[in-house]
């Protein structure tokens, strides 16, 4: 989803309010260490009514940490730092990556990965030669930050994908070496802006996506996958293709969510985009070089509620994912702000999935209010590009998205859940 899409409402930033307030809906205030809720009109007989986020005991929802609500719908989190220690932040309110040193970058989201020399390394959207979000379809690239902690201060090793590329996901494969998933695959994308002279805005991009590369007539489509033994690089390219592409699909969005199972095969949710804000397909490979072949419909039947997908499959081998929640509540704006910006929902099997829809309360599962270490509640204008960090033994610590700010401008946010 882009700026020109849409003219957010300017809020004030810092505001002193409970998110209940926000949204107009309560949601846990995040400091019990273990949920047991009660649905006070409700209640629940399987796992599933509790979103396979925790156990039905005796009617009601016991959630797993960190989650919490009647049906275990709401993410609880931890206070985010209201001057984080990362230089380009510059006491940006819940900031992990604002560019490079002390220099300000425009980033947009990132995912993140723990090596095995206790480092953390992310592979971050950020927009080349100081432009902004407005020109995201020429100047995005992936760039590669480490940290010796989730919440930073980060610091940039180099650029893994050069523009045009956007909306990675990085993930480990089981021989050992990383793959980074793109929107774009790391050739240009029209002409790239150099907005380092005046206005980074100047010279916006016109809104031109990529479109399926045609292999043959059978509609098999081509993308681009960058590995690599060492989240240090050298990062080399690769093309793999996705037969049974259907003509009413395009890739012009289409945000890859891939999971890595233990036989080595991987599973990617597409964003297929036949209609605005809507389309979700299941590919599969039986390993990372593909082909990747669809082995599910539509899964999200909805239109104008969903995009930038992020799946995995937890301890229980239940499978989630969450995504950025569109038109809630509903109104003119796809992106309200306070508003719903968080959506979750979930499969036994990874094929057959619950709703999608922006008119179901189960599947919101936080908002674009952060609390802050301050007391403070930072209100974003838009949260979007939702990736998590999960640890070893599978428990979600960390929520990571883009974040527009009326502000401090355009940036990689970070709120720590309560585990």
């Amino acid at each position: 989803h882009t700026p020109a899409m849409v003219a957010c409402t300017m809020l004030p930033t810092l505001l002193v309010v409970l998110i209940a307030a926000a949204v107009g809906t309560a949601l846990p205030s995040g400091r019990a260490n273990s949920h047991t809720v009660r649905a006070p009109s409700s209640s629940c007989s399987t796992a599933e009514d509790c979103s396979l986020n925790g156990d039905c005991t005796n009617g009601a929802c016991v959630c797993d940490k960190p989650w919490a609500g009647p049906n275990c719908q709401r993410l609880v989190f931890l206070p985010a730092a209201s001057k984080p220690e990362t230089p380009s932040c510059k006491n940006s309110p819940a900031c992990v990556y604002h560019g490079d040193g002390t220099s300000t970058t425009t980033s947009w989201g990132g995912s993140i990965v723990l090596h095995d020399d206790g480092s953390y390394y992310m592979a971050v959207a950020e927009m080349a030669k100081n432009c902004s979000l407005g020109q995201w379809t020429t100047n995005s690239q992936v760039a590669i930050v480490t940290s010796k902690s989730p919440t930073g201060p980060f610091k940039k090793l180099g650029v893994a994908v050069t523009p045009w590329s956007h909306n990675p996901e990085m993930v480990r494969y089981v021989d050992g070496s990383y793959l980074i998933y793109t929107l774009g695959n790391g050739t240009a994308h029209g002409t790239e802006k150099d907005c380092r002279t005046g206005s980074a805005d100047a010279g916006a991009a016109t809104e031109v996506y990529p479109q399926a590369e045609e292999h043959d007539g059978n509609h098999t489509v081509g993308f681009v996958i960058h590995r690599a033994t060492s989240p240090l690089g050298p990062w080399t390219a690769h093309t793999a293709i996705m037969p049974g592409f259907q003509p009413s699909w395009n890739m012009k969005n289409w945000n890859p969510a891939p999971v890595v199972l233990p036989d080595g095969r991987i599973r990617v949710m597409v964003h297929t985009n036949p209609a605005p804000w809507a389309g979700l397909t299941i590919v599969e490979a039986a390993s990372w070089e593909g082909p990747y072949i669809p082995i599910t419909g539509d899964v999200s039947p909805c239109e104008k509620c969903e995009e930038d997908p992020f799946m995995w499959v937890d301890s229980k081998r239940n499978w989630h994912v969450l995504y950025h929640r569109m038109f809630d509540p509903a109104g003119g704006s796809p992106v309200p702000s306070p508003g719903w910006c968080g959506g979750h929902a979930f499969s036994k099997d990874g094929l057959k999935w619950s709703s999608f829809s922006n008119l179901d309360d189960i599947g919101r599962s936080y908002n674009t209010s952060i609390p802050l270490d301050n007391g403070q509640v930072f209100e974003v204008e838009r949260r979007e590009r939702p990736k998590l960090l999960i640890n070893s033994k599978g428990v979600l610590t960390h929520l990571y998205n883009g974040a527009i700010t009326s502000d401090f401008g355009t940036y990689t946010v970070v709120a720590p859940l309560q585990v």
